[in-house]
This record gives C-alpha cells, structure tokens and sequence, in this order.
C-alpha cells in the first residue's frame, strides 16, 4: 500500500505543521461549561 492510497484509506487531511492527521475528537471549550463568577454593572454617573 502507497502513502498516497494510506492518506485516502483514512481520509486524512494535511496538517499545517506538516505530516498528516484526522482530527477524531474535540474537546469541549471550558468557557462555555462556566457559570459567571460575578458580573459588572455599568458605573453609576456623578
């Protein structure tokens, strides 16, 4: 088997730091599993 049919066997795309990969799990963002810590109110005008 040749590289060329290897990358088509797996569907691998080419990877921007060279080689190549397929991308089979992403983590959630952290940030949007947070609850606000607190919150800001707009300041008051004197």
């Amino acid at each position: 088997m040749t590289a060329d049919e290897i990358i088509a066997h797996f569907d691998l795309s080419p990877h921007p730091e060279g080689g190549w990969y397929r991308q089979t799990w992403v983590a959630e963002s952290i940030l949007a599993r947070m609850e606000p810590v607190f919150t800001l109110s707009p300041a008051k005008v004197r």
